[in-house]
């Protein structure tokens, strides 16, 4: 029984880690019509539906609509979705070659400022 959770405890341990995932470092920005669409892609985790799912990542991506593909966005020119949180502040800063994004929503449910999962600085390539 002993050996029994000295494995077990192993196994959490190695399945739970971060080793190294690759982090996605950049954002692409193209024209839509009259906006705008930035599109970055990251890892989530995964809901575990068995013991071996535990540790595991996927990717993922979300995309914004900004109506200019320079300057600093104000969360009121960003379009919220029906069913989503409403944006709380911040904003998105493009420059040349960088997007930054530092946006906060209103978690209505949780009556509290939340930070966005896609806030950081990323590298922009501008596609045509």
């Amino acid at each position: 029984m002993k050996y029994f959770s000295l494995i077990i405890t192993i196994v959490l341990i190695i399945g739970c880690g971060d080793y190294g995932e690759p982090e996605f470092k950049t954002a692409y920005i193209r024209k839509a019509g009259q906006n705008f669409i930035i599109t970055i892609k990251g890892r989530a985790s995964l809901h575990p539906a068995s013991p071996f799912d535990v540790g595991k990542t996927v990717e993922d991506s979300f995309q914004f609509i900004v109506p200019r593909d320079t300057g600093i966005i104000k969360p009121n020119e960003l379009p919220n979705d029906r069913g989503s949180y409403p944006w709380a502040g911040g904003d998105i800063t493009i420059g040349d070659n960088k997007l930054k994004i530092e946006l906060y929503f209103n978690d209505t449910d949780q009556k509290k400022i939340e930070a966005d999962v896609w806030n950081k600085q990323y590298d922009l390539i501008r596609l045509k």
